[in-house]
């Protein structure tokens, strides 16, 4: 569950373990989201987008206890009450080792520069030597869904990538390891069209 939530930057969400059976936690100032949605894939609807902490994602299933979790410290940066945050990891048959998954919505200031500032703390994840880096970005078709998408090999020799995605209102990163760059690629825009409702 999450120990601590908090709205203002540089201070930090411990995950302890998932707690995103909560659909809402409003006493903390902003959403854990947590339904699955039933939003088709690949709609094209102009309505308003959020994140949920979906079930399954890109054929993965979202794993609410995994070890990871309550190993890592993520701060979502500044957030209102609007917003909604999901951690989570996702394991399945299609990626070797488990997946971090850090998505955002409805925050104040852009979702291209919070998706930066959580490149910032996810890349030293996969590389130390890469801490304060940023790899080369490949972009990544973004279907239907539109806005920015992209993929970085942050630890080649491992083939450790991390790919984001940046659209009018949410944003989300995840730690892809061990998986070629554009399997990676191709596995993160599935995962979004399940996660982005």
């Amino acid at each position: 569950m999450i120990n601590k939530v908090t709205s203002t930057r540089g201070r930090f969400i411990r995950i302890l373990a998932v707690a995103l059976g909560l659909s809402a936690l409003s006493s903390c100032g902003f959403t854990l989201s947590s339904d699955d949605g039933d939003a088709s894939r690949g709609e094209t609807s102009k309505k308003h987008r959020t994140i949920v902490g979906a079930e399954n994602a890109g054929g993965l299933k979202r794993d609410r206890d995994h070890e990871m979790l309550k190993k890592v410290s993520v701060d979502p940066g500044k957030v209102t009450k609007d917003s909604t945050v999901v951690v989570t990891a996702y394991t399945g048959e299609q990626a070797a080792d488990p997946i971090l998954f850090v998505g955002e919505a409805d925050i104040p200031e852009s979702t291209a520069e919070r998706r930066e500032y959580l490149y910032g703390q996810l890349i030293p994840l996969l590389s130390q030597e890469s801490a304060g880096k940023r790899p080369e970005a490949h972009a990544v078709d973004a279907g239907t869904l539109g806005g920015s998408v992209e993929c970085m090999m942050v630890d080649p020799k491992r083939e450790n990538s991390i790919c984001g995605w940046a659209d009018s209102h949410t944003t989300g990163v995840a730690v892809i390891p061990d998986m070629k760059l554009d399997e990676a690629g191709r596995l993160f825009a599935s995962m979004r069209a399940d996660i982005e409702k």
